[in-house]
């Protein structure tokens, strides 16, 4: 007696549909969960917080991306579902502000990267002025000191100053304030390549970070815009976009032709003037030439007529 086979009963499109609508849900409210969690607690106007927010954006950006593709699947295989549809409409229309809020990372990573550089530089200032200060109030006490007594009574008077134990006192002063100023330029070496080390890792971030910031907000950007429509808008944001800049290319030719027309045109204008001044020049010059002769007679017949007379 032979068994029966066991057959897999084929997934019919809307059973696709639903489950990829469900998973669509499921991945915006990881998405949600994920985010969250990275930015909490809050801490608006901190460059340090706003830098690791977009990190968080773009770390998770393929979570709503992957999200958003199952919804379109989803209207595709069941565009008959009312209800289907209704949500894929509002995914679409919600794509449109996260097209836009990606896009707009790139110019607000430049400006946390510059506040974040800004204050990490001022900080860095101000600790190394206060160092500074401090290093030559050190200076001053161990170089005006007459006695090694005096030096071990300065130094006690000054916190975070090198101590002279009872026991060196014997040593000479000389070698003592020698020892004393290497000693204090060593630790003051020390503080500041600790002072200036998370200024350097900062820098090392940003360098790192904005690579992948700029290519993934243009990426990610670009995909919900491909899918995004504004309400009751038949055509996607991507489309939009692209007509009107291929619409503006259109009009700075126009622009640059009219332009050209324009420049050709005061030209010929400019060239007619040119023309008929010279020509009326030459007219001057030929009429003058006329009177010069007409003279010239004249001048002539009137001596004949003296010639004559006199004769």
């Amino acid at each position: 007696m032979s068994k029966p086979v066991l057959t897999a009963e084929p997934i019919t499109a809307k059973a696709m549909a639903r489950s990829l609508a469900t998973a669509a849900i499921a991945l915006a409210g990881l998405f949600l969960v994920s985010f969250i969690s990275q930015v909490l607690p809050i801490k608006l106007m901190d460059p340090a917080w706003e830098f690791n927010t977009i990190q968080a954006l773009i770390n998770n950006a393929s979570i709503p991306l992957v999200a958003f593709l199952c919804q379109q699947l989803a209207g595709h295989l069941d565009s008959g579902n009312m209800a289907l549809m209704a949500r894929l409409r509002r995914w679409q229309r919600l794509a449109v502000p996260i097209a836009l809020g990606f896009l707009l990372l790139i110019p607000l990573h430049g400006f946390v990267s510059y506040r974040a550089l800004k204050a990490a530089k001022a900080n860095e200032a101000s600790q190394l002025g206060f160092a500074k200060g401090k290093l030559a109030e050190i200076r001053d006490a161990v170089i005006g000191a007459p006695s090694a007594k005096a030096l071990q009574q300065r130094l006690a008077a000054i916190p975070e100053a090198p101590q002279i134990s009872d026991r060196d006192l014997n040593q000479p002063l000389p070698l003592m304030q020698r020892a004393l100023l290497g000693q204090i330029n060593d630790r003051f070496s020390a503080y500041q390549t600790q002072l200036l080390a998370p200024a350097i890792e900062l820098r090392r971030r940003l360098v790192d970070s904005t690579p992948k910031v700029l290519v993934s907000s243009v990426l990610v950007g670009a995909f919900f815009a491909s899918g995004a429509k504004r309400k009751d808008a038949e055509r996607t944001l991507l489309e939009d976009f692209r007509d009107m800049m291929i619409g503006g290319l259109r009009g700075l030719r126009r622009n640059q032709t009219k332009a050209a027309l324009s420049r050709e045109k005061d030209q010929n204008i400019k060239q007619i003037e040119r023309n008929q001044k010279a020509a009326f020049q030459q007219r001057e010059k030929r009429e003058q030439q006329i009177r010069q002769k007409i003279a010239q007679e004249r001048r002539k017949q009137e001596q004949s007529l003296k010639d004559h007379r006199n004769n």
